[in-house]
């Protein structure tokens, strides 16, 4: 197959994830200008942006919010931001990581040999580029909305010599204080939402390709099962068995080497995910 053709099927393959990961700083690329200008300028900027919403937020959460509702209402926003902020740190440590695996997915591109095998490519990468667009839309819509759509239309609160505007997330920033903050029930249902989504599907991803990857390693002991082995000489047939016997442990991902993912751990997940949610519910009916 033409070489030309892989690299414009490579490049669009990587294409949605080169863009959303380029101005954060954490595309892995050869380019040295991108290395030594413009990915310092980005991971600079992307901390202190993160740092900057995540630590009032959590000072007005621990200092200043003393209601249990309001409270247990802010710990969805604070969770999300630290869980935000850890992700964006642990890929920065595994560039090395993610640069292989980048490397590998180049290697299959040019490794295809007919049209059967495209026909695969092509659609796991369509499969990819649309769960990558959604986890973009429902990330920045969840959050982008809130604080940077809704402020402007919020009218100001006059006072003498000084114009007030509500906040669009609650900060303390202890030496000074620069607003209030303004507890809207319904752009915070609708933002917790969002957020919510997001979370749920960014983990049924990861479970999805655990599946994926297990069930492939499955296959392959079933594929070498049903051959024709009584066919084959003796020495291919003992092989066999070696292949059979190393699939009846395939290969999983694991989350933190404590779980499998899987779409059972996954709907397990979720199901002790909504029992929490009826406990605490409970909890918050009782004690308000």
């Amino acid at each position: 197959m033409d070489p030309m053709k892989f690299e414009k099927d490579i490049d669009w393959a990587m294409r949605s994830t080169r863009l959303l990961l380029s101005p954060l700083g954490l595309w892995p690329t050869k380019s040295k200008v991108y290395r030594k200008l413009v990915r310092p300028v980005a991971l600079a900027l992307c901390l202190f942006a993160m740092l900057f919403v995540t630590i009032p937020l959590c000072l007005f959460v621990i200092l200043v919010a003393k209601d249990l509702k309001i409270r247990l209402k802010l710990i969805g926003s604070l969770s999300f931001g630290l869980m935000s902020l850890c992700k964006y740190a642990v890929m920065i440590y595994k560039e090395g990581t993610m640069a292989e695996c980048i490397c590998s997915m180049s290697l299959d591109w040019r490794a295809l040999r007919d049209a059967a095998e495209y026909k695969i490519m092509t659609s796991n990468a369509k499969t990819g580029r649309l769960l990558v667009v959604a986890c973009v839309i429902f990330v920045y819509g969840g959050g982008m909305p809130c604080v940077a759509v809704l402020p402007l239309f919020e009218r100001s609160t006059l006072l003498v010599n000084e114009s007030l505007r509500p906040l669009p997330y609650p900060s303390y920033f202890v030496l000074f204080d620069p607003q209030d903050y303004e507890n809207r029930e319904t752009v915070a249902s609708i933002t917790y939402s969002l957020l919510l989504v997001s979370c749920v599907l960014n983990i049924f991803m990861l479970c999805y390709v655990g599946e994926i990857l297990t069930e492939q390693c499955e296959s392959i002991g079933y594929a070498a099962y049903v051959t024709d082995w009584y066919r084959l000489p003796r020495r291919q047939a003992k092989n066999l068995v070696l292949l059979i016997a190393t699939t009846q442990c395939p290969v999983y991902l694991t989350a933190g080497k404590m779980f499998n993912l899987s779409i059972l751990s996954f709907s397990n997940l979720i199901k002790a995910a909504a029992s929490y949610l009826e406990i605490l519910r409970t909890v918050i009916t009782v004690l308000i």
